[in-house]
């Protein structure tokens, strides 16, 4: 089956859509960086190999040694003091030694009674990776589904409106499907619902670092802060391997390297043969995924603060929906008083994507309300001295 295209997946059609900008972040571009990233992770999954190093002539063959580390993942000692650290992160120049003892040094626990073993931090993110992020991309997409059942009466309204001419809309049906609270009866519920429609998208997007937080050791909340302080150092500084004391940011996060152990064990009716091996083994998809996670970090943190943001937005438009309708002109107004939140809300959607529209449906409703124009109204000069202060105040708006 061929890879997808990873073309469909960066593009992004601007177009109008039924939910805020601050939404489709989360629910479009959070979905295609995460489907994105399990494309490019799930291509390395495939065709990078797990190799160890196995000595010429060993007792076990490098074949099953790669694939018994692959099953069993690998492990490295984190909280090693960096100057007993070889060339790999983690791992001691002396592989035998995996304690320390009360002076500070490294031994041999199996030997040394005195010796307390270090503690191994194991690492087999590689064999879910690329699923594990494609899960998280429909977790990004969960509040959408909420809000396409919650915002039924929007999407009817959005629909019927849609590029159409003002005398092509039915009225009538709108007034009675949408205005009529006999027959939309969940306004309030849906106002309700909306709220908290803004909150699961930030939960979200909270729970999206969380979790690959958990899965990678409790190591992915800080990794954005400290990529940025291992920046910061100078371009020999953060790349000299030979000098332990600056690892990596992205090796603390996932090694690229780790410690495998192997056991060898056969029996027959002479010999009885048990034995284990400990070798250095290259996770080298682990660089791929440190550089992808450390691009995610950010991405997920801006969706946060716009998440945050679209909540903030939705709060104040409420508000303004449910208090401030003074502003509308006098005649507006008394038919704003006659609606309850949830029909402004949908009145102002007429507002923002059809003005004809909106100014036909103004009209229809005074009759279905039964609310009587304002005496300015029949004033010519007094109304049109209205009209353009309501034009200034709209251009003030816009």
């Amino acid at each position: 089956m061929a890879p997808p295209d990873i073309k469909k997946l960066l593009r992004i059609k601007i177009k109008p859509r039924k939910d805020p900008y601050t939404d489709q972040f989360s629910r479009i571009f959070m979905v295609k960086m995460m489907m994105l990233t399990a494309t490019i992770t799930g291509l390395s999954w495939a065709k990078d190999k797990f190799t160890c190093i196995v000595p010429k002539n060993h007792e076990t063959t490098a074949a099953f040694v790669q694939k018994a580390c692959w099953i069993n993942g690998v492990y490295i000692y984190k909280n090693l003091n960096p100057v007993f650290n070889s060339f790999y992160y983690g791992i001691p120049k002396d592989i035998s030694h995996n304690g320390e003892n009360n002076y500070g040094a490294l031994c041999n626990s199996d030997k040394d009674q005195n010796c307390d073993p270090l503690e191994k931090t194991f690492y087999l993110q590689y064999q879910w990776f690329p699923l594990g992020v494609a899960a998280l991309a429909f977790l990004y997409y969960l509040p959408y589904l909420l809000y396409c059942v919650v915002n039924a009466d929007l999407i009817l309204l959005k629909n019927s409106i849609k590029k159409k001419k003002r005398e092509e809309v039915d009225y009538q049906e709108l007034i009675d499907k949408l205005f009529t609270p006999s027959n939309s009866p969940h306004g309030a519920a849906r106002t309700l619902l909306n709220l908290l429609v803004k909150i699961l998208y930030i939960i979200v997007n909270v729970l999206g670092i969380v979790t690959i937080d958990s899965a990678i050791n409790g190591e992915y909340v800080s990794f954005g802060t400290s990529w940025t302080k291992w920046l910061r150092l100078t371009p020999d500084q953060r790349h000299d391997y030979t000098v332990p004391r600056n690892p990596k940011a992205g090796h603390s996060l996932l090694p690229a390297f780790g410690l495998c152990e192997v056991v060898t064990a056969a029996n027959d009716l002479k010999n009885t043969i048990y034995n284990k091996h400990t070798f250095v083994c290259e996770l080298s998809q682990h660089v791929l995924y440190q550089y992808i996670l450390i691009i995610l970090w950010y991405i997920i943190v801006a969706g946060i603060i716009i998440s945050i943001i679209g909540f903030l937005m939705h709060i104040f438009s409420d508000f303004t929906a449910a208090f401030c309708i003074g502003f509308q002109g006098r005649d507006i107004s008394t038919l704003y008083r006659a609606l309850n939140t949830r029909e402004r809300q949908l009145l102002d959607f007429v507002r923002k994507k059809n003005m004809p529209v909106f100014g036909e449906l103004l009209d229809k409703l005074y009759i279905a309300k039964n609310i009587k124009p304002d005496p300015l109204s029949e004033d010519p000069d007094q109304r049109a001295a209205m009209s353009r202060k309501e034009q200034m105040m709209a251009d003030q708006d816009y």
